[in-house]
């Protein structure tokens, strides 16, 4: 396949200027020329989305040479003002003359509509349509922005381009098609939109590769079971004679391979590995090897070791780590058997919600944080409450999404967030009154190589629990979830105008806690935008 740009973004607001006020350039080199620093303080003001600063440069005589320039990486400033989904100041630009299609002075020679798709910024797409931009126009490596909107995982911005009639067969120069890149990346979400869309999972590319090849690759099961789903085939060979069995095999994507296997086996729901460690696509080996090593480990060392040596001289020590641990099996089967906030599909609402995709102009009614476009799932076929996620071990929308925990087989979200909070203190609990009687053992001299084994089971048990209980204190007190946190950067409502962290949701220390444990209202739910629109 060819090689995306993927890296020569820079990451915007990753400056420290926090305003124009304190907006300054740091000291240039000697040997630049004074157009060279002109430039460089431009780009960094349209990094910034500076645009008063912007204005002022422009302002200067030789604002037409940076307009029609570039910059040492051979970008010309409306290539960032692109990416940063700045739209005044793409527009300020196009109306100083600056040249709206034209390729990057590099390898790969996006142009700036291709940088608009990257982060996925709907609107400045729209823009560039309408100054006349073709919807199908190529970068250096014949991408379009259809293809870079597979590439980065952008649904929105496909979903767009798909709607104004953007090529869906388009193929770079080695072939390959949106769909052999979105399989290739591990964007289920992508790979079902362009499935319904009518791209074909059996198209081969410049060497014989099929998508279902691509999938291989990078080992992602949920996209390999859609390609299946749509009559995928696992015996096409491709230039090298290898099939996508072959590939899964060579790059050790062992779960991909079982799958690949068993599709045809109808016994396989009869596996007793299927029972115990699950199916390919969502295997449990975390929950399984925790709950194996606590009741034929962790409980016969307990009654046989344990027991005998300290029952009489600590039994409030023991009466306490019974309690403990029935505390600890009743909030287990709570959160493995229950409803982390599952959202149901919504057709009605999902359908209402892609007429919008279509005309960016409408969208002004809704700010960023509540519009239905950005929260459409087409997965689930759904248009999603603020804060939820598709879980893709799950394969469901959730409410308040914060992770998919291993430990309990189950996402963790708003109807599950506070036993989990009790579960992680319990197990922290049970794990101190373990090391207490394993210190007794020891101070006992009844140690021995079961013991020495187990306390290396417990340490490793125990720093994950210790870490994650910070963690989840931490996004407690702050009101974030784990997948804000980790992908906050890929939410443009954790963003200032300037590109800046922001979080829109924190309300202070206290409001934060008893919302957590929703004593009180979520903030963002009593403007509710979003939800009407959903009923």
């Amino acid at each position: 396949m060819a090689v995306s740009y993927q890296g020569q973004s820079l990451p915007l607001g990753d400056s420290d200027v926090e305003s124009e006020e304190e907006y300054a350039v740091a000291p240039q080199e000697e040997e630049d020329t004074e157009e060279q620093k002109k430039m460089k303080e431009l780009v960094t003001a349209i990094k910034n989305g500076f645009i008063k600063k912007v204005r002022e440069i422009l302002n200067e005589p030789i604002s037409d040479d940076l307009i029609q320039g570039r910059d040492q990486e051979g970008h010309s400033p409306l290539h960032w003002a692109a990416l940063g989904g700045y739209n005044e100041i793409c527009e300020l630009l196009m109306e100083r003359g600056a040249p709206i299609n034209e390729h990057s002075d590099n390898d790969y020679g996006p142009r700036p509509i291709h940088w608009a798709c990257v982060h996925g910024n709907v609107v400045t797409v729209d823009l560039f349509l309408e100054k006349g931009v073709h919807i199908d126009t190529s970068d250096l490596n014949g991408c379009s922005p259809l293809l870079i909107a597979a590439q980065y995982g952008q649904s929105l911005v496909l979903s767009y381009l798909l709607q104004k009639g953007a090529n869906k067969f388009h193929v770079d120069i080695n072939g390959d098609t949106a769909l052999h890149w979105a399989a290739f990346k591990g964007f289920p979400e992508i790979v079902f939109l362009l499935l319904n869309a009518g791209l074909d999972p059996k198209q081969k590319d410049s060497y014989a590769q099929t998508p279902m090849h691509s999938a291989c690759i990078k080992g992602d099961i949920q996209v390999a079971e859609m390609l299946l789903e749509h009559g995928a085939s696992i015996d096409d060979v491709d230039n090298n004679e290898k099939t996508p069995r072959m590939l899964a095999i060579k790059r050790r994507h062992h779960r991909l391979v079982q799958l690949l296997d068993g599709r045809d086996i109808p016994t396989q729901l009869w596996d007793w590995k299927t029972w115990v460690f699950g199916p390919p696509s969502r295997q449990r080996v975390s929950v399984t090897f925790f709950v194996c090593a606590i009741l034929f480990w962790g409980y016969p060392m307990y009654y046989w070791k344990v027991v005998p040596l300290t029952f009489e001289t600590s039994p409030t020590l023991h009466h306490s780590f019974i309690i403990g641990n029935i505390l600890l099996w009743i909030f287990f089967v709570w959160l493995k058997l229950s409803n982390p906030g599952f959202i149901k599909p919504n057709i009605e609402a999902f359908e209402r919600a892609q007429k919008l995709v279509g005309d960016p102009t409408s969208w002004g009614e809704y700010n960023d944080l509540h519009n239905p476009v950005y929260n459409m799932c087409h997965t689930c076929k759904t248009v999603r409450p603020i804060r939820s996620k598709h879980c893709r071990q799950c394969n469901m929308c959730v409410d308040h999404f914060d992770h998919h925990c291993p430990w309990i087989d189950n996402c963790v979200g708003i109807k599950n967030r506070v036993p989990f909070f009790f579960f992680v203190h319990i197990m922290l609990f049970d794990g101190c009154l373990t090391y207490l009687m394993v210190y007794q053992v020891l101070k006992a001299g009844q140690g021995g190589f079961f013991v020495y084994i187990g306390i290396i089971s417990l340490i490793f048990f125990s720093f994950p629990v210790i870490i994650m209980l910070g963690y989840v204190w931490m996004l407690m007190l702050v009101n974030m979830t784990t997948n804000e946190r980790a992908n906050h950067k890929r939410y443009r409502h954790f963003r200032d105008v300037h590109g800046h962290f922001h979080n829109p949701f924190s309300r202070g220390v206290f409001m934060n806690i008893l919302e957590y444990f929703n004593i009180v209202e979520p903030a963002h739910l009593k403007k509710k935008p979003t939800q009407s629109f959903i009923a």
